[in-house]
């Protein structure tokens, strides 16, 4: 979810949802900025034996609104993984896919910049308002994907101690059918900070098992 601080309540891990939709783009980019917090709650190594791939490459991005000014730190970090030579172009990328050979995984994340005169304005409003989109029905979660047409379902992810969670399989069409789309989030709201993952992998593979198994590493660290 690239969020703006002129437009809180876009719909959640809209981000993460077009960079799935886009997979092969991330590996013909590089790595980038790997060092941004998203990007340094599991290893390299982890997320490689959870997908069952062998190698991996990160791309990162911010919103780009200065860390004085903002009242939220949000950030959001994208993986692609996969078995064998790299995909360098979109349509490489997607056969790797669909053949089980290449995933692409994104965490995202939110916390209060205490560091920021306006972080009353996270704490008091936005969090509420970005929350409150994590708990759409599956017609309207996440937005991107519903208005391609893409069906969606619910599941339950995993229960990690005292946090809010909602969780959506989707089902692409078009050019990314025969991949299998799961996207989670978690929120506490006593420290109004929050998460979502997504994996994208082939349809035949775990998707929402990959995803509670990366959640069970990420979240608590990101939220404890």
């Amino acid at each position: 979810m690239k969020t703006s601080h002129g437009s809180r309540s876009a719909p959640v891990a809209i981000a993460l949802v077009a960079a799935m939709a886009c997979l092969g783009m991330l590996f013909a980019a590089g790595a980038q900025a790997a060092g941004f917090r998203s990007c340094t709650l599991v290893s390299s190594g982890r997320l490689q034996s959870t997908v069952g791939l062998s190698q991996s490459q990160v791309v990162s991005r911010t919103t780009g609104t200065p860390a004085s000014v903002s009242p939220v730190i949000h950030d959001y970090c994208d993986y692609g993984v996969w078995t064998g030579s790299a995909p360098t172009s979109q349509g490489a990328a997607l056969l790797a896919a669909k053949s089980g050979h290449a995933a692409q995984v994104g965490l995202e994340t939110w916390a209060p910049n205490s560091g920021s005169p306006s972080v009353g304005t996270w704490r008091k409003h936005d969090y509420g308002e970005l929350t409150s989109e994590f708990d759409k029905t599956a017609a309207l979660f996440p937005g991107i994907a519903t208005s391609k047409g893409w069906p969606s379902k619910r599941f339950e992810p995993a229960h990690i101690h005292q946090y809010t969670t909602k969780g959506f399989v989707l089902t692409p069409v078009g050019v990314s059918k025969g991949l299998a789309i799961a996207v989670a989030c978690w929120w506490d709201d006593k420290t109004t900070s929050a998460i979502c993952l997504t994996d994208e992998e082939a349809a035949a593979k775990p998707v929402v098992k990959h995803l509670n198994q990366l959640a069970l590493l990420v979240v608590p660290k990101f939220l404890g």
